[in-house]
């Protein structure tokens, strides 16, 4: 069984948030000012939500899928630093790299 970053483990059965985002709901009161809960307000009207508490669902779904879009990014920019030795990216190698695919491409369409 493959582990995923940000799995949880419930009764020995493995979940993704957005599992867990399906199957189990609990209640998070929150205190905001007025001005905020008006935006909120308008908001959800503005953007076709049912509730406050979807939309507020709606921003924090979006913040985790941003921080993990993020986390992926830098495993994969790890990744490319570990992959081996180093080359110099030069406007040269950018020329040759480009007429090799064009090359490629070409031999591919025909």
């Amino acid at each position: 069984m493959k582990i995923l970053p940000y799995s949880y483990n419930i009764k020995n059965q493995f979940y993704t948030p957005t599992d867990l985002d399906n199957i189990i709901m609990a209640t998070m009161n929150i205190s905001l000012p007025d001005s905020l809960k008006e935006f909120a307000h308008i908001q959800t009207e503005a953007n076709n939500y049912s509730t406050p508490s979807d939309y507020v669902r709606s921003l924090i779904r979006k913040d985790k899928e941003k921080k993990e879009a993020q986390l992926h990014i830098e495993t994969l920019l790890l990744e490319g630093l570990n992959s081996g030795e180093p080359i110099p990216v030069t406007p040269e190698y950018w020329k040759e790299k480009k007429s090799r695919l064009e090359k490629e491409l070409q031999k591919n369409n025909s």
